[in-house]
Order: C-alpha cells, then structure tokens, then sequence
C-alpha cells in the first residue's frame, strides 16, 4: 500500500482475500466466501478445514491474524481464487479495457505497463505472463499447458475476460452451462499445486543485467520485500523520463552491481553461468575471481567454498542477497559458504559498448525470457 498500489483509490483497487478485513481505505474481500458448497463439502480439499477455522475464530473475536497465518497455507489455497477473482472484477468493474491482477510481493512499473499497453487492442483475446509449464490437460488428450504465473503479475484483456466468462443460454433465456469457477472446479484439488496453472520472475536482487535485457523496459518483478518496494517506488519517481520508458540500464543505478570487488557471505546468482577451463585448478576466491579476469566475457564470479570448492562465472550481472555460511544439503558434516566478485574493467568495457538509443520491447511470446 505504500509503494505499487500507493496510487489507487478504494474505487480503482480491488484487494481480494481469503479473509474478510479492512486494510487501511480499502475492504479486502474474502473471494472464497461465495464459492458453490462443493467446496465445503469435498474431500478432495483437506486445507479447506483450515479456511473454515480461520473464520469461524475471526467471527468469535478470537482470531489473531498474525499468528494463525502461520498454520494456513495461503499458497495452496490461492488455487481456489484466480478463477473467481476473474469473475468478481468483472461484476465490480465491467468492460475496462485491461484487468491487471498482481500479489502483495509483485512491484509493478506502472509507466511501463501503460505504455505497453496501448500498443494491444483491448477487445482481442490478450492474456499477458510470464508463462510457465502448467498442467498436462486430461481432457485434450493429455495435452500440456502454459499460464502467466501469478507471482509476476498478468494481465487479461476486455475480449478475453468475455470469452472467459461468456455463457450459453437456454431457448428462454436460462443458462445452459455453469460459470467460470465451477465449470473449471474439477481442476481443483490437494494435488495440483499453486492454482495460477488454472489460467516471469525475479526480484529486485536478481535481476540480471545482459546484452538481451540492458536495452528493455521494466514492467514487473516477483519476490520483492515491501522495504524494497517503498525504496524502489521512491526511486522510480525520480527517474521517470517522459521521452521513454525505464529501463533495465536504469534500474542498474539503483544497486550498481559491479561497483565493489567482492563480498564474503554473498550470493551474487548464477545467471548465464559457465564453469572455468577443466585445466584451470581453482581451490580459493582468489583463484576464482583470477579465473574470471582472465576471461574477457566474464562479468562476474561465485566461489562457493569450504567443503564444496566451487567456482562459477557468470556472462551476466546480477546484484545478489547475503547469504550466511549453511550445510551442504544432505551432508551432516560438509558446510559451503559463499563469496562472490565482479570485474569492474570487464564491467566498465561491458556498459560502454552497449547503445540504448532504441528501445527493445519484448513482444508476445509463449516462451520465458529468462
């Protein structure tokens, strides 16, 4: 509320829950409230127990919101909101051009997506991801699938939310088929994971920072603490320019990777990673970081140390997140801690070379870009 949905009026967001409360101007309203009784009743939905127990402690008086989120898994319950939430912002808000639907650790470069957008005609069938391998599907002969995962954010046009929630009608006016959140319901259950497969993907540490990206506009990141959103949203004000959107070259300023030698207890990434030269022996940070310099396509380095000794080297830039030294997975004995180190003469050669006098969208795609 401070930062990507600081902007908006009570009238203009809609904040959907599983939790009926009052959030600051704004009601947050539990979609899943008016979900058919199947729900309720279905054996298939064993965390629904938890849900009903929320409610009923929160009708009592007795629910402490913060201690009992820690007992529900709101992330396998999400499952049972994007359908409903399609139909919901459709019966509040009907015929808007686009809807943008997004979760509390989504930051959004409002700007960007606006411009982005008036390039798209908002009657044709426009659903905007980052698209992920979903579920095989049994009912088109086990055919695979790809959704915008709801982690980045996506976006549904006007044409497609009709086409989504269009339904048939009888010869006197009834309808002949069951809405949206119930014709796809069987989709539903304790085995399918994260919901948003029903219908891209890095946090403001992890961007990595290359010749296919440095020239293209920001529109989401995932995975954004809210201390990063509010100092991103400040910053992003400051350098907004009206002649273009913001770019991943922009967004280089806000960390500047690349800047310091080296840092113990820190995990820069391992975007566009590459081993060294087998013949290479390399048994300390030190050697690691020489490996690197002694590569001219290499930006950045990784040394993953103590009882693992490994290097690795990275094509790309990435700022990264401090990483403490932790055991070796399904080693009681083995610890690794982490160093990482950028080579500024690389770096600086690396960002002189690179012209962003044209801006490089990214069009439609149902591939990842990263």
């Amino acid at each position: 509320m401070d930062s990507t949905s600081a902007c908006f009026t009570p009238d203009e967001l809609i904040i959907f829950s599983d939790l009926d409360e009052k959030i600051r101007d704004h009601h947050a309203i539990d979609i899943l409230a008016h979900l058919p009784s199947a729900h309720y009743n279905a054996t298939t939905f064993k965390m629904w127990e938890e849900y009903l127990a929320q409610k009923e402690m929160q009708a009592n008086g007795v629910l402490d919101t913060e201690a009992q989120v820690k007992h529900i898994n709101g992330w396998a319950l999400d499952k049972f909101k994007f359908l409903p939430m399609m139909e919901r912002a459709w019966a509040m808000k009907p015929n808007r051009d686009f809807y943008v639907f997004y979760e509390t650790d989504t930051y959004i470069f409002w700007d960007n997506l606006f411009r982005f957008l008036q390039t798209y005609n908002p009657d044709a069938n426009v659903y905007i991801g980052s698209p992920s391998p979903g579920r095989r599907d049994p009912k088109r002969g086990d055919q695979g699938t790809l959704f915008a995962n709801g982690g980045p954010g996506y976006v549904i046009s006007r044409g497609a939310m009709k086409t989504l929630l269009q339904r048939t009608t009888g010869p006197f006016g009834q309808y002949t088929d069951d809405p949206l959140s119930v014709k796809f319901s069987y989709l539903n259950h304790d085995d399918e994971c994260c919901g948003d497969s029903v219908l891209g993907d890095y946090g403001l540490h992890d961007i990595p920072f290359n010749d296919q990206h440095w020239c293209q506009p920001l529109i989401t990141l995932h995975k954004t603490p809210p201390k990063d959103m509010v100092d991103l949203f400040s910053w992003e004000f400051s350098q907004r320019k009206s002649q273009r959107p913001l770019l991943y070259t922009d967004i280089w300023e806000f960390h500047k990777p690349g800047t310091v030698p080296s840092r113990e207890n820190w995990d820069g990434g391992r975007f566009d990673a590459f081993e060294p030269p087998a013949e290479v022996i390399i048994d300390s940070s030190e050697q690691c970081g020489r490996a690197c310099s002694d590569d001219v396509g290499c930006l950045q380095w990784k040394w993953e140390g103590r009882d693992r000794k490994r290097c690795t080297l990275l094509r790309s830039l990435q700022h990264g997140r401090a990483r403490k030294a932790e055991k070796e997975d399904g080693d009681k004995e083995g610890w690794v801690d982490y160093t990482s180190g950028w080579v500024e003469e690389h770096i600086t050669e690396w960002r002189k070379r690179q012209d962003c006098g044209i801006v490089k969208w990214v069009g439609a795609s149902v591939e990842r870009k990263f």
